[in-house]
């Protein structure tokens, strides 16, 4: 008896997209059909983050002397999984200890320019 196969962030990829052009097809869908298009999306969000590794997170790096009402945030580019920071804490996922993990830090404005990029071109923003 063979294991079954693992599935991969690219599987995930591609039946969100799926979902994505039901949903353009038929705008006009009745909630009873859309609701569990949603929850099936959310639930391949969820595993695609779980299956990714993270390799490469770009962060928003926010000056403490600036004030800015924004919290340093975290998005892996390979699944669109996004951290922000632990008031009084720290990133719990997206850490720089991985040895194998690069890590971009971008000022706020290119950072929110990348984090749509990337949900854009998953799926995760239609």
């Amino acid at each position: 008896m063979s294991k079954p196969k693992k599935r991969s962030v690219t599987a995930c990829v591609a039946e969100i997209k799926a979902i994505n052009r039901t949903f353009r097809r038929q705008p006009d869908m009745p909630d009873s059909e859309a609701q569990p298009l949603m929850e099936q999306k959310d639930r391949l969000i969820d595993e695609m983050a779980g299956l990714c590794p993270h390799p490469k997170v770009v962060a928003m790096s926010v000056s403490r002397r600036s004030g800015s009402p924004s919290r340093p945030m975290r998005i892996c580019s390979r699944c669109g999984f996004c951290e922000i920071h632990q008031t009084g804490g720290r990133f719990k996922v997206l850490t720089t200890r991985h040895p194998s993990r690069q890590v971009v830090s971008l000022p706020p404005e290119e950072y929110f320019g990348w984090q749509g990029w990337i949900l854009k071109r998953l799926g995760i923003n239609i």
